[in-house]
């Protein structure tokens, strides 16, 4: 999911967390592999992987993003 994500969206990170533990955040993150096929004989730049740092009501942070996202972006 994290390499398809990374080719269609091209992102520069992609955030684990949310309502899981940072404990098992770094265990997926560790297992997650990333395909990065050749494109126009350059290797396709892989986005980081990161551990989410919202402790309290990650939904509602996320959700809360949403219109600051719309207005900026």
């Amino acid at each position: 999911m994290a390499s398809s994500s990374a080719a269609l969206l091209d992102t520069q990170a992609i955030v684990i967390g949310g309502h899981i533990p940072k404990s098992l955040s770094k265990l997926l993150i560790k297992e997650v592999v990333m395909y990065a096929l050749h494109r126009r004989s350059s290797e396709r730049p892989k986005p980081e992987l990161l551990i989410s740092e919202v402790t309290y009501e990650p939904v509602s942070v996320g959700a809360a993003s949403l219109p600051f996202r719309a207005l900026c972006l």
